[in-house]
């Protein structure tokens, strides 16, 4: 946490702060949807549909960034990796949106009904 930030916080509390950012809204939501576990197996599908909506925003910045030299300079990727990741990534987003769609479908376009 001292890095780009620059903050100087303890071990312990840097550690405590991160695992109750993780850990309080996973327990709320279980706790919201314990009524039943059908709610719980939709709920679980509705977070993979936001996560493949997601991905591709972080991916796609992410290979363009490192395929960069200007920014990478010595630690840019090589041509062949360029080649084999790109068209990867475009299939892998392509493949994600047929899931959602094929969910929507399925979900007649409600999450919870």
């Amino acid at each position: 946490m001292a890095g780009f930030l620059d903050l100087r916080v303890k071990k312990w509390i840097r550690v405590l702060v991160t695992r109750l950012v993780a850990i309080v809204p996973t327990v709320a939501v279980a706790l919201l949807f314990d009524s039943s576990e059908n709610e719980l197996d939709q709920l679980s599908e509705w977070l993979n549909v936001l996560q493949s909506i997601q991905l591709p925003f972080a991916l796609i910045p992410l290979l363009c960034i490192v395929s960069n030299v200007r920014v990478m300079g010595d630690f840019v990727i090589g041509t062949v990796t360029k080649v084999k990741y790109f068209p990867l990534e475009v299939c892998r987003t392509f493949k994600c949106s047929i899931c959602i769609d094929d969910l929507l479908q399925v979900q007649n376009s409600h999450p919870f009904g």
